[in-house]
C-alpha cells in the first residue's frame, strides 16, 4: 500500500496534541519503520472502498505499530466514517478511548484489541444511552439504559438486549423480573400507574402461567393465564375480602364446573358416536355427520390440550353436550 505523508501543518499539529508526551519526532518517511516517536501519515486500507486512515500520534517499540495517544480518522469514499481518539497498543485501539461516528452515534470507554470492551457509554444516532459492561462491542452484563423518551431499564443485558433480571421504566409503570430477548420472560411484577398490579409467570412479553392480577381497589384475580388472557379454574377476591371460585376461558369469566358436568359430557359423547356408529340408516347417517366431525374434533383439541395449563372449560363441556344431544336426536336413539 502506498503511503503518503501529511503535509507540514499536520504535523505541526500533531506536535501541538502530544507536546506532553516524551517521545520524540518521527525519523524518516517511511512511517512502517518509526519506533519510539509520535507522528502522523494518511494510508488506503482498502481500495475497493477507497477507505483511507488518517493517524496522528505515538509509536511503540514495534516498527509502524501505534502504542500510546493517538487520533485515527476513517474516511469511506471520501466521505468521513469514524473518528477514535485514545490509547493504543499493538496497533489497535486499546485502553481508554472516544469513537464517533458519521450517523452521530459515539463510544466513550474501555476498548480491548479494537473492539468495546469494559466499562463504556455507547449513545445511539436518536440520542439512547446505554451505560454499563461491554464484552466484544456489545452491552453484556450490568448496565442502565435511558432511552431518548424518557424509558429506562436498569439489569442485566446479553448481546445489546436485555437478559436476565432488571427493571424496566415506562413513564409511570414499572415492570421488575426476569427477561428474555428483550421481553418479560419468567417470574415478574408489572406495576400500572393506576396502582394495579400483576404477579407471576411470563413469557414472550405475556402473562403467561400462574398469576395473580390485583386491582388498584384490592380486587383480585388468581388464576393461570395463556398468552396474555385469564383461562383456567382459579379465585377471585372481592374487594371487600369474600372470595368465590371461578373458570375464566380468554378473559370472561364463568361460575366453576357444575358438579358431575364433565361426567355427562363423556357419557353422552360416548352415547351419540354409539348411535352413530351402530344406525342402519344411511340417510339419518348422513345427517348425523357434520356433527360428529364437529364432536370429533373438538375430543380431539381437548386431547392435545390435555396438559396444558388451562383444561377445558365449562362452556366446552355443555357445548359438547349439545351437540351428542343433536346426534341422538337425529339418530332416534
Amino acid at each position: 500500500m502506498k503511503i503518503k505523508l501529511l503535509s507540514i501543518f499536520l504535523l505541526l499539529v500533531t506536535s501541538q496534541v502530544f507536546a506532553e508526551s516524551s517521545l520524540p519526532p518521527y525519523v524518516g518517511e517511511d512511517n512502517k519503520m518509526w519506533t519510539n516517536c509520535y507522528g502522523a501519515y494518511e494510508l488506503i486500507t482498502n481500495t475497493e472502498k477507497k477507505q483511507l486512515r488518517k493517524f496522528s500520534g505515538e509509536f511503540g517499540s514495534t516498527p509502524g505499530f501505534r502504542e500510546g495517544k493517538g487520533n485515527s480518522k476513517v474516511y469511506i469514499n471520501g466521505e468521513f466514517y469514524l473518528e477514535y481518539i485514545g490509547e493504543f497498543k499493538n496497533n489497535k485501539a486499546h485502553g481508554q478511548g472516544a469513537e464517533t461516528y458519521a450517523d452521530g452515534s459515539t463510544y466513550v470507554g474501555e476498548l480491548k484489541d479494537g473492539i468495546y470492551h469494559g466499562q463504556g457509554t455507547w449513545t445511539s444516532p436518536d440520542g439512547d444511552t446505554w451505560v454499563g459492561e461491554f464484552k466484544e462491542n456489545k452491552m453484556n452484563g450490568q448496565g442502565t439504559v435511558t432511552y431518548v423518551k424518557g424509558n429506562t431499564y436498569v439489569g442485566e443485558l446479553k448481546d445489546n438486549k436485555r437478559n436476565g433480571q432488571g427493571t424496566m421504566t415506562w413513564g409511570d409503570d414499572k415492570y421488575v423480573g426476569a427477561w428474555q430477548n428483550n421481553l418479560p420472560h419468567g417470574q415478574g411484577t408489572y406495576i400500572w400507574k393506576s396502582g394495579s398490579k400483576y404477579v407471576g409467570e411470563w413469557q414472550d412479553g405475556d402473562k403467561h402461567g400462574k398469576g395473580t392480577y390485583t386491582k388498584h381497589d384490592g380486587e383480585q384475580h388468581i388464576t393461570t393465564w395463556v398468552k396474555g388472557k385469564r383461562n383456567g379454574i382459579g379465585t377471585f377476591v372481592y374487594k371487600e375480602g369474600d372470595s368465590k371460585c371461578i373458570e375464566w376461558v380468554n378473559n370472561t369469566q364463568y361460575d366453576c364446573e357444575t358438579p358431575g358436568l364433565a361426567d355427562e359430557k363423556d357419557r353422552k359423547l360416548n352415547q351419540a358416536m354409539n348411535c352413530y356408529k351402530n344406525n342402519s340408516d344411511n340417510s339419518k347417517k348422513k345427517l348425523m355427520r357434520p356433527h360428529v366431525d364437529v364432536l370429533s374434533k373438538m375430543w380431539e383439541q381437548m386431547e392435545n390440550h390435555a396438559d396444558s395449563i388451562a383444561g377445558p372449560s365449562e362452556q366446552t363441556h355443555k357445548q359438547m353436550i349439545e351437540i351428542s344431544n343433536t346426534i341422538l336426536q337425529i339418530g332416534g336413539c
